[in-house]
């Protein structure tokens, strides 16, 4: 696949392209749905990347690695609330991890919030209430 060459050499406008063409050859596959939101995270476009998700997780919303990152862009944002809901609706395994664990370093060209808001996500949620 021409996107995943691409992704995998650190070519990743020519990655989305070749996701974005293949989206419109066929608009209902996962495979470049999901890798185009992967690049998207890694352009720095995470708005984007939910959006993309949260396509994916309509048409099959059983795929908990798409529900962790779109909790994860989420947590990332600062927005507990929606962090949580997206944890509770069965990411809960993966999401936990990351609620409770420190973000690794940033990835260049991408936001890394989670580290502050995760803690602030845990306080309010111990105390029951929100950020």
């Amino acid at each position: 696949n021409l996107g995943i060459a691409r992704q995998e050499s650190g070519d990743l406008e020519g990655a989305r392209e070749a996701y974005e063409r293949a989206l419109r050859q066929a608009p209902d596959a996962i495979s470049p749905l999901w890798n185009l939101a992967l690049v998207l995270e890694s352009q720095g476009l995470p708005e984007q990347a939910e959006r993309l998700y949260e396509r994916l997780l309509e048409k099959d919303p059983d795929r908990e690695d798409a529900r962790f990152r779109l909790g994860f862009l989420r947590l990332e944002a600062g927005d507990c609330r929606a962090a949580g809901a997206v944890r509770e609706a069965g990411a809960s395994r993966l999401l936990h991890r990351a609620w409770m664990i420190p973000a690794s370093p940033a990835q260049p060209g991408r936001r890394d919030n989670a580290a502050g808001a995760a803690p602030l996500c845990r306080a309010a949620h111990m105390r029951g209430t929100s950020v």
